[in-house]
Order: C-alpha cells, then structure tokens, then sequence
C-alpha cells in the first residue's frame, strides 16, 4: 500500500483497472429549506461505469445518472474528481446533471472547514484497519463545518 493512500483516505484509491470494485464519495449539503445529498462514484463490474447520485430530501426521491467510465478522472496529488463536466473537491462541487425528472445546475463554495485529523497512530475514522491489505470497504470523513 502506497503511504499517500493511508494518509490521504479521500483520494482515489483504486485504478480503473480493478474488477468488482466500487468507490465513492459522499457530500451532504444542508441549505436552508433542503438536505442534498451528491455521491459521485465508479463501479467497476460486470458493467463498468462511473455515476453520480443525487437525493434530495425535498423532493422525496434518489437519481442514479450513469456516465461512460472513461469520463472519470481522479487527481493523484489532491482530493479532486471528475465525472464528464462535473467536479468535486474539498473546496467545491460544480454539478450539471439531466435525467429523468431531473435538471441540476449548481456550483457550491465551502468554507471554514476542518479537516478530520489524519496521524501514524490514528490514520483517520477507520484507525488502524486502514493498515490491513484489501480491506473490503475504506471510510474517511474529508472535512466537516462544525
């Protein structure tokens, strides 16, 4: 295991290159009258793809908007993903979705964030099993408000 992948939970840490792998990123965006909830990701299976999901909680209802694999990109040196002309980082999301019943066009800015604290002793949420070779499934909370 690459030290950059303990020390750094929030990167990719996978290769396109992979069978039956999944990965994905969480991001909950609490505004004032909606919770929005955007989860890029890839999926390597049978049917290699990379999506975005949205759910929103005003509207009651989950999107799952497929995208070729080759339009997923992941930086190596930074948190930084990108789904055909959507991105997310730390810092912001840049969404431009259409789907079924679904027309998103939003770009969020955050602020005032505090990264979760990454150590030799304690490498994040998953403490030391972020050690343990092919782990069947890695958490990391990226950063947080309060």
């Amino acid at each position: 295991m690459r030290k950059w992948k303990v020390f750094h939970p929030e990167r990719f840490q996978g290769s396109k290159k992979k069978n039956n792998y999944f990965e994905g990123w969480y991001f909950k965006i609490a505004m004032h009258d909606e919770v929005l909830c955007l989860i890029p990701g890839i999926s390597l299976s049978s049917d290699p793809h990379a999506f975005i999901q949205v759910v929103s909680s005003t509207r009651n209802k989950p999107w799952y908007v497929r995208f070729p694999l080759s339009t997923f990109s992941a930086d190596k040196d930074s948190f930084l993903i990108h789904i055909g002309e959507n991105s997310f980082s730390r810092e912001e999301v840049h969404v431009r979705l259409k789907d079924v019943d679904l027309d998103l066009q939003a770009d969020f800015s955050f602020t005032e964030l505090k990264k979760y604290p990454v150590t030799l002793t304690s490498p994040g949420i998953m403490g030391w099993y972020a050690y343990v070779p092919k782990m069947e499934c890695l958490h990391a909370v990226v950063a947080t408000t309060c």
